[in-house]
């Protein structure tokens, strides 16, 4: 379990919205539910898997000050901030030593030294004119006045019934490749 703040454990206390605890009946003749109230200083007493909202979830069992000590109130842990940390904190929350994850080796023919996007699609196509000259270089008409065709320019051939078409952004230089 991730957490941002303390890590529940026997002792802990900390609080939660009201109408998140469970029994519930208890909870609002205290706390209605349009005050929207939060009950703090909470106790954890334990934790374990209780049923809420129709399916097992993981929750830590509380007591409150303000009701009687025989009474055991539970939560889902991410509904219950913890305030106070305790001495030691539940197994389950303990740290855990993450293994390294070895990468994958590099293909040198896909490999780059940057971000080669850009290379592929500049934003603000910065290097047009000098795409433009290189492929009339290599003996491509380029059409580069941005006007409409004439009107009695032959119209592109028709698609094929059922064809259905797949445009994507490189993430690698295809010259490179080849």
């Amino acid at each position: 379990m991730v957490t941002t703040g303390h890590r529940g454990g026997i002792g802990a206390t900390g609080s939660g919205a009201s109408r998140f605890f469970h029994p519930g009946e208890r909870i609002r003749e205290r706390y209605p539910a349009a005050a929207k109230g939060r009950v703090t200083g909470a106790v954890i007493t334990g934790e374990g898997m209780r049923r809420v909202a129709k399916r097992m979830q993981m929750c830590y069992l509380v007591r409150i000050s303000e009701y009687d000590e025989a009474l055991e109130f539970y939560i889902v842990k991410k509904n219950f901030r913890v305030d106070v940390a305790p001495e030691t904190p539940f197994e389950s929350e303990a740290q855990a030593v993450m293994p390294v994850a070895i990468p994958p080796p590099v293909d040198d023919a896909r490999a780059s030294l940057g971000n080669i996007v850009p290379n592929v699609f500049q934003g603000g196509r910065a290097g047009l004119a000098e795409e433009i000259e290189q492929l009339r270089a290599e003996g491509i008409e380029v059409d580069d006045d941005n006007e409409p065709l004439p009107e009695e320019a032959a119209a592109p051939p028709p698609d094929p019934e059922g064809t259905q078409y797949n445009w994507e952004k490189p993430t690698f230089c295809p010259r490179r490749v080849n």
